[in-house]
């Protein structure tokens, strides 16, 4: 019983990080989405104006927080995956706890 106690609880605490690691990547890709819109933005404009000569477009965010942002995307990418491991797991661990005949109590 301990050990579904302490299984329950380890759920908990990947629940926790999952979820927070999903606020996180919502936050980045909501950054990437921005950026993605913006160069859209860019591209239609320099289409529409043809061959004329401008100055290079500003870019919201600088290159290397850009970079930055990326790197971030595949720390979490990794975290990722590594928590979904371990929720397979947990959830080995919990189907072998629930096959297992419990002992008749004296």
């Amino acid at each position: 019983m301990r050990v579904v106690h302490e299984t329950r609880n380890h759920l908990r605490l990947v629940g926790c990080s999952v979820a927070a690691c999903n606020t996180e990547a919502q936050g980045a890709q909501e950054g990437l989405s921005k950026i993605l819109d913006w160069l859209s933005q860019q591209l239609l404009q320099d289409r529409t104006k043809g061959a004329q000569a401008s100055p290079p477009p500003t870019v919201p965010y600088t290159s290397p927080a850009l970079k930055d942002l990326v790197l971030h995307m595949q720390e979490l990418c990794k975290e990722m995956k590594v928590l979904a491991s371990d929720l397979q797991d947990n959830n080995r661990v919990i189907e072998g706890l629930s096959r297992v005949p419990s002992a008749p109590d004296i």
